[in-house]
C-alpha cells in the first residue's frame, strides 16, 4: 500500500529543490489503466490481524521524531510502516536521510536505491544519494555500463507497465479503426496502411509501444540478478569464499553490488567497475 507524498527531509548540506508534484492525467484511457495496472499492486498489504495502524499519524510520528534529532527512534517508526506493509518512495527516501543524520552511509545509500526505484528522477534523492556516496569508493564503470543503468532504471516498473500497456491498446485501436473505415473486407491490410490517414500514428504508437516494451523487458532481465549494498564497513572480498583466500580487495561501506551467486555464509559480489569477489554476507544487504 502507497503512503500519500510527504514533507521531505533531506541531510544538512544537500540540495533542496522545490516540491515535485505530479501532473495531472489528462487522458481519460491512460487513467482507466494507471487505475488497473497500479491499485491492485498497491491494495495488497493488509495489517495483521488483531493490530490497529494509523499510517498517517504514524507517518507524521516519525516526522517529528526526525526533526527533535531523535533519530534511532524515527527509525524504528519508519521500519514499522515498512513491516506493515506500506511502501513508497518517500518513506524509503526519509529513510535513507534518517540512517544518514545517524552516521549509517551504507543502510543509507540502501533506502535511497530501494527510493530510486519507484522515483528515479527526484531531484532531492539524487542530490542525496551522491552526497551520501562522497568517500565510497566504488571504482570507475565504463561509460557502456554507466549508460545501461541509466537506461534501464529510467523509469519505474509500474510506469513501464502502464505505458507498455496502453501503446499497446492503443494500437490495436488505430487497427480496428483503419480496417472499419476501409469498407472492403476483401482488401488487405498493407493496401490500406498504404494509403491511409492512419499510417503515420500506427508507426508512431507501433514504436512507442516496441519501445516501452524493450525497457520493460532490459529492466526485468536486469532485475534478475539480485542488487545489494555494504552496510557495514569491513567487508574484505576475497578470491574464494573461505576466510583463508586472498584478499582481492575491500568494500567499502554503501558500495553498490551485484549478486552474481552465493555459497554458504558467502555472495559472489561483483562492484560497479566489474571487480568480482566473494564476501561475506553479513556486510550485503540485498535492494
Amino acid at each position: 500500500m502507497s503512503l500519500f507524498r510527504p514533507e521531505r527531509r533531506v541531510p544538512t548540506q544537500a540540495r533542496v529543490p522545490a516540491e515535485h508534484r505530479v501532473a495531472a492525467k489528462t487522458c481519460a484511457i491512460l487513467l482507466f489503466f494507471f487505475i488497473f495496472f497500479a491499485l491492485p499492486g498497491r491494495a495488497g498489504a493488509e495489517e495483521s490481524p488483531g493490530r490497529v495502524i494509523n499510517p498517517q499519524a504514524l507517518f507524521y510520528q516519525a516526522n517529528n521524531l526526525y526533526e527533535e534529532g531523535r533519530y534511532e527512534e524515527a527509525a524504528v517508526a519508519y521500519r514499522q510502516l515498512l513491516e506493515q506493509g506500506y511502501e513508497s518512495g518517500n518513506l524509503y527516501f526519509n529513510l535513507g536521510n534518517t540512517y544518514f543524520k545517524m552516521g549509517r552511509t551504507g543502510w543509507a545509500v540502501l533506502y535511497y536505491e530501494k527510493a530510486k526505484r519507484l522515483i528515479p528522477r527526484d531531484a532531492d534523492l539524487r542530490a542525496n544519494l551522491g552526497y551520501a556516496l562522497e568517500g565510497v569508493e566504488e571504482g570507475t564503470p565504463s561509460w557502456q555500463r554507466e549508460f545501461y543503468q541509466n537506461l534501464v532504471n529510467f523509469f519505474p516498473q509500474g510506469h513501464l507497465v502502464l505505458m507498455t500497456s496502453f501503446f499497446f491498446v492503443l494500437l490495436i485501436a488505430i487497427i480496428i479503426v483503419m480496417l472499419l473505415a476501409n469498407g472492403h473486407p476483401d482488401v488487405s491490410f498493407a493496401s490500406v496502411l498504404r494509403q491511409s490517414r492512419w499510417r503515420l500514428p500506427f508507426y508512431l504508437c507501433g514504436f512507442l509501444f516496441l519501445l516501452f516494451l524493450t525497457l520493460a523487458g532490459l529492466q526485468y532481465f536486469d532485475r534478475l540478478t539480485p542488487s545489494g549494498v555494504a552496510v557495514e564497513a569491513g567487508g574484505v572480498v576475497r578470491y574464494e569464499p573461505a576466510p583463508e583466500a586472498t584478499v582481492h580487495f575491500n568494500l567499502d561501506e554503501g558500495s553498490r553490488v551485484k549478486i552474481t551467486g552465493e555459497k554458504d555464509d558467502w555472495y559472489l559480489i561483483t562492484r560497479r567497475d566489474g571487480r568480482r569477489g566473494w564476501v561475506e554476507k553479513r556486510y550485503i544487504e540485498e535492494i
